[in-house]
């Protein structure tokens, strides 16, 4: 059995990957789109990509209220 290398990821680090990706379809299952009515979403949202409430509005007008849209228009990641 060989160890793994940087460039041959250890199952540690794939069921690290996994298990954040589970997390991540959790939170976006939770908040499937960007409500900028509701004063908790939006302090979800500008938390969640390190943005003011200014930068998020300015984002969803623009993108409209899907969060990898916005998150993209952003350049940030979810």
């Amino acid at each position: 059995m060989s160890q793994p290398t940087a460039s041959t990821p250890s199952l540690r680090s794939e069921a690290g990957a996994a298990s954040a990706n589970k997390a991540r379809e959790k939170i976006l299952k939770k908040h499937s789109r960007v409500n900028l009515s509701d004063d908790g979403e939006v302090e979800y949202w500008t938390e969640r990509l390190g943005v003011s409430e200014k930068e998020l509005r300015k984002a969803v007008r623009e993108a409209g209220f899907i969060p990898a849209d916005v998150a993209d228009k952003l350049g940030k990641t979810l």
